[in-house]
């Protein structure tokens, strides 16, 4: 499958994903970013993911552009934890651990840096330490949500990989004999 189709169809798991009814922060757009870093490359995993969010905002609806620039750019991160996955064609056990450890710290960063912009942008909280702790405090029942969605959209992706490679170097194996 080329690099194309492999972009529109993550662009679309990312605007269905975001546009059917669920959990706040359950969405697949940072698993998005992961995915596609790994199986297309950096570049144009970050491509996709911005575009990914920026079309589905266009369908949900934008929103403070100051919070907005502090979700795009936390989305963006998803792409450096390419470097723990190591090479895209070796499925393991350790690399599924690395993939669950890059979706929970992808979560993370995302919570860190998105709630920073909702802070600074959002006028809920007071522009002072008190307020930082305050914005971070309520926002931890969105973390769970977030992880959750990770890992799950992660195990999707990567668990459709796996198989697929699995069943194209069995399909190969028994072609050669």
């Amino acid at each position: 499958m080329n690099k194309g189709l492999i972009a529109l169809a993550l662009i679309l798991v990312v605007l269905v994903g975001r546009y059917i009814p669920h959990l706040p922060n359950f969405a697949p757009v940072m698993a998005v970013g992961l995915f596609s870093s790994v199986f297309l490359g950096r570049r144009y995993g970050l491509v996709v993911t911005l575009a990914a969010m920026f079309l589905s905002d266009m369908v949900i609806g934008f929103y403070q552009p100051g919070a907005m620039l502090f979700n795009y750019a936390a989305l963006a991160t998803a792409v450096l934890f390419k470097d723990f996955l190591g090479a895209k064609n070796k499925f393991s056990g350790k690399a599924s651990l690395a993939v669950a450890g890059s979706s929970v710290a992808g979560s993370i960063v995302f919570f860190l840096i998105s709630n920073m912009g909702v802070w600074a942008f959002s006028g809920m909280y007071a522009h002072s330490v008190s307020g930082l702790f305050t914005c971070f405090l309520l926002a931890i029942p969105f973390i769970a949500y977030s992880i959750a969605g990770d890992l799950f959209y992660n195990t999707v992706l990567f668990g459709s990989a796996y198989a697929t490679q699995a069943a194209t170097t069995k399909r190969l194996a028994l072609a050669r004999n």
